[in-house]
């Protein structure tokens, strides 16, 4: 699939990827769950996973994918995330390959994020990640920003590796 603008899920809808799919962004363009009643449910398998990348490889060339839900059922498994994180247009104070606003939610399971132009996954305060486990971050800027609260939320599984700067960005907060 081709997405050439910038795409909202809004009142209701879930839009499921199936296994196998290869979804490629042009410029500046991005997916946003922008709706507590609306979900994205990526859920590739380990044969078969679903790609999320930009029409050009290129660090930062699409915007990515961004959670303002609150639905459980968003998720992305078993996905491969890259050359997202683009700084136009940005929604969140980080731009990020995958970003999920405060109040919200997000399944991440083995899931690699890839030559983000920024930062892999930022998270705001008050974010759930009710299952992050078995994650790839790699040649990234900055694998993962989120506020010190979500650290627990963390798995030993999930890698680090091989990013411009291979540190967890933690943001001051009080716990």
């Amino acid at each position: 699939y081709l997405v050439t603008t910038d795409v909202r899920i809004l009142n209701s809808a879930f839009l499921t990827i199936e296994e196998g799919v290869t979804v490629e962004f042009e410029a500046d363009a991005g997916l946003r769950v922008q709706s507590d009643d609306a979900a994205l449910i990526a859920n590739g398998t380990a044969n078969n996973p679903i790609t999320f990348t930009g029409v050009q490889e290129e660090p930062g060339f699409w915007m990515g994918l961004i959670f303002d839900s609150d639905n459980a059922e968003n998720k992305i498994v078993h996905s491969v995330v890259e050359y997202a994180g683009s700084t136009s247009g940005q929604y969140f104070e980080d731009p990020a390959a995958i970003a999920v606003h405060s109040g919200d939610q997000l399944i991440l399971q083995n899931t690699t994020v890839r030559q983000s132009g920024n930062t892999g996954l930022f998270t705001s305060n008050n974010v759930s990640l009710p299952d992050f486990s078995q994650n790839t971050f790699t040649e990234n800027e900055v694998p993962v920003s989120i506020p010190a609260i979500l650290m627990g939320a963390l798995d030993s599984e999930t890698a680090f590796t091989g990013n411009t700067n291979d540190q967890i960005l933690v943001r001051e907060q009080t716990i």
